[in-house]
Parts: structure tokens; C-alpha cells; sequence
């Protein structure tokens, strides 16, 4: 019922989600500062 509604479709996994906060955690997102990541699948653009 929820993936009916799911703008993309598909349900975001710990696999990506790990890899945000890999990114967040590297030298490559040192400066990421006061941004909030959705990682919804679009729940959030609605």
C-alpha cells in the first residue's frame, strides 16, 4: 500500500542510506553544513 504511494516507487534502503552517511562522515562532505538530506523517495516534495 505505501509503494503505491511513493512518488519514485521504491523504498530507500540502509544500503543507501549508509552510503549518505559514509559520504557525510569522508573529507568529500567536510564542508556539508545545515542542509537537511531527504532520502524519501520524494515523500517530502509532495
Amino acid at each position: 500500500m505505501l509503494k503505491e504511494k511513493e512518488p519514485s516507487l521504491q523504498f530507500t534502503t540502509t544500503e543507501e542510506l549508509g552510503t549518505l552517511a559514509l559520504f557525510l562522515c569522508s573529507p568529500e562532505g567536510n564542508n556539508v553544513r545545515g542542509v537537511a538530506w531527504n532520502m524519501d523517495g520524494g515523500w517530502a516534495a509532495q
